[in-house]
């Protein structure tokens, strides 16, 4: 009877002893186990915090772009101002320079038509004498009072037509001084119009690069949105798998 007594109890005490070494290689098992997935879950992170690292420096090299580029917009900018002005002076020059050739182009005509009058008039009296004969030189000259009227009226005649004869070639070297201004006024004109040509190709460039530089900001400000979407979703994976690694620090610490 003793006997029996004393093996139920032996039994239940093995019982319990089994139990009370069983539970805790169980639980050792379980941390174990959580410790790793920690493990995996820091890895993670810093594998994430690297990239949104990488994505931080992006959006900072692409915001040094977009200021260089921004300056170098500031500088064609400048450079198209100056140019037009450019323009705008050369244009003001050609409208005085168009307005002076049509002022010359004026006062060679008058002179034409004043040499074309003294023209004819000259021819007119040459024919008059031509026609006379000496008949109407002589009778000036025997309508003399005495010899030295005759040489006076005879030099009078000569002065008349040396007069005639000065006046227009005084009329032909002024016209030639007209038209000598108006060819170099022309050719003035000829090259600042080369120049006004040249410039609005320069201007017609600058606007070009100007509206390149304008598309390359805009494109490194999308770059710049993008890689700033990209860390914002590395922030927010991060903070979940942080969130993670904190539920089962917890549950870990309960266990224990």
């Amino acid at each position: 009877m003793r006997k029996s007594l004393f093996k139920r109890c032996f039994a239940i005490m093995l019982i319990f002893a089994i139990c009370f070494i069983a539970i805790p290689k169980a639980d050792v098992t379980k941390i174990d186990t959580e410790a790793k997935t920690i493990e995996e879950l820091e890895k993670e992170i810093d594998q994430l915090k690297k990239k949104q690292q990488e994505y931080k420096s992006m959006i900072s090299s692409l915001g040094s772009d977009i200021t260089k580029e921004k300056q170098k917009q500031a500088a064609i900018s400048n450079q198209i101002k100056t140019t037009q002005s450019l323009i705008d002076t050369l244009n003001t020059q050609i409208e005085t320079l168009e307005s002076n050739i049509s002022d010359q182009e004026k006062k060679i005509a008058d002179q034409e038509a004043k040499i074309d009058a003294q023209i004819q008039a000259f021819q007119q009296r040459v024919r008059a004498m031509y026609l006379a004969g000496n008949d109407s030189v002589a009778a000036v000259l025997l309508g003399s009072t005495d010899f030295f009227d005759m040489l006076m009226k005879l030099e009078l005649i000569e002065r008349v037509s040396e007069h005639d004869n000065n006046m227009i070639n005084d009329l032909i070297a002024l016209k030639n001084d007209y038209e000598a201004t108006k060819a170099s006024l022309e050719e003035n004109k000829k090259s600042l119009e080369a120049w006004r040509a040249e410039y609005n190709d320069n201007l017609e460039n600058l606007n070009q690069l100007y509206d390149q530089s304008a598309e390359m900001i805009e494109f490194k400000k999308k770059q710049q949105q993008q890689y700033a979407n990209l860390s914002e979703e590395k922030r927010k994976a991060i903070q979940k798998a942080e969130e993670e690694v904190q539920k089962i620090e917890f549950s870990i610490t309960k266990i224990i």
